[in-house]
């Protein structure tokens, strides 16, 4: 009797030694670059805050992006005007 694997399961050949040591190097390599994104994730990211939006606070950022907004439309104007 033929030792078969279940329909639909993939049995793998053995790795040698060599091929281990490949895999496991590869997964070091891949471990160290996710903690070196996350570090540099954490320095991109300063501190977040959340803010009322009925605050003063609030109101005074609302009322400069949309100043902002107006200028940005106003430069895109002058700008396909030409």
């Amino acid at each position: 009797m033929m030792n078969r694997a279940p329909k639909g399961v993939v049995r793998l050949k053995p790795k040698t030694g060599e091929e281990m040591m490949e895999l496991e190097k590869n997964i070091s390599e891949l471990m160290k670059r996710q903690v070196e994104e996350q570090e540099l994730s954490k320095k991109k990211e300063k501190i977040r805050v959340c803010i009322n939006p009925d605050s003063y606070i609030g109101k005074e950022i609302l009322y400069q992006t949309a100043l902002l907004h107006e200028i940005l439309a106003e430069l895109r104007r002058d700008k396909g005007s030409r």
